[in-house]
């Protein structure tokens, strides 16, 4: 694998499970669940991850379900810290309480990002004080001087919501939404407001997973994503996909419980999609209808 390049960042889905139907996510548009990604699995990706020669240092338990989901998420990230890398997770923080706050605040977790978007999107899924506990967990952050990133983070579409609700709550929520209200760069709808250090209230572009037309883009039309180039996606089945939105395994690159992931990588699909995306073309069909990517348009 000599020739292989190396990724900023490798998406490891450990389930498809997260208990939500969120009108964003497509979540609820499977036709069969994967399930949690066995753990064998799991530790020979992480080796071939790491040797013979390192790929990533960093790994996203993130494409479809909840990490806090999975009932031995400690020894998954026992082994990510055996194996030397750094970790972020996303979550809704529905299952927050199920875990010892302090584990999930120290290595090998560099980031903790908080969905509230799934929480604006159905609320009467969590509980009532949702919103209370993730801030008790940013004081809890603080308290024991975590190093580890926190991120609350909510789809620009639905800022107006989040202040909403924030003013009617108790009044550390009310002092959040004020803190929120005189953000320029939050009033503005862009970049992450620093709530603490290392603590942040973050809007993230509101793009769809799923394209709706099932037309590619025009000709003249260029289109670039770092997908298969600085970035990779494993299902938790063992199906390789060129990054986190392709949550149905479309663009199935091969499949670790068979390959090696270098085998993977050397394979014609593989090297036609970063070819194509170094030339600024899409050359897969999903691609072409990619909303994210198409936010990542740029003149070649």
């Amino acid at each position: 694998m000599s020739h292989i390049m190396r990724f900023d960042r490798i998406y490891i889905e450990l389930s498809d499970i997260c208990a939500l139907s969120c009108s964003f996510c497509p979540h609820s548009e499977r036709e069969s669940r994967r399930g949690v990604m066995d753990l064998g699995l799991f530790e020979e990706i992480l080796s071939q991850l790491t040797a013979p020669k390192r790929l990533t240092k960093l790994v996203h338990l993130h494409i479809l379900g909840d990490p806090l989901a999975v009932k031995n998420l400690d020894v998954y990230l026992e082994l990510l810290a055996r194996y030397g890398l750094v970790v972020d997770l996303v979550t809704s923080g529905k299952f927050l309480d199920s875990w010892d706050w302090e584990r999930l605040l120290k290595p090998p977790v560099h980031q903790i990002a908080f969905s509230l978007s799934a929480f604006l999107d159905a609320p009467q899924r969590f509980a009532p004080k949702y919103i209370e506990r993730i801030l008790e967990f940013c004081a809890y952050h603080r308290e024991i001087g975590s190093e580890a990133f926190v991120h609350l983070r909510v789809q620009d579409r639905d800022k107006g919501k989040l202040i909403a609700y924030l003013c009617r709550g108790s009044e550390a929520m009310q002092s959040l939404g004020a803190t929120l209200v005189d953000s320029a760069a939050f009033a503005q709808g862009r970049g992450a407001y620093r709530l603490g250090y290392k603590v942040f209230c973050t809007l993230t572009r509101h793009h769809r997973w799923r394209e709706d037309s099932k037309e590619g883009i025009e000709s003249r039309d260029r289109l670039f994503c770092y997908g298969a180039i600085k970035q990779l996606g494993i299902l938790s089945n063992g199906i390789v996909v060129p990054c986190c939105m392709d949550c149905f395994g479309e663009i199935g690159l091969g499949d670790l419980r068979a390959q090696s992931l270098g085998e993977v990588l050397d394979s014609a699909l593989y090297r036609e999609i970063v070819a194509g995306f170094r030339q600024g073309v899409a050359y897969h069909p999903k691609c072409q209808r990619c909303d994210y990517a198409r936010g990542l348009v740029r003149n070649v």
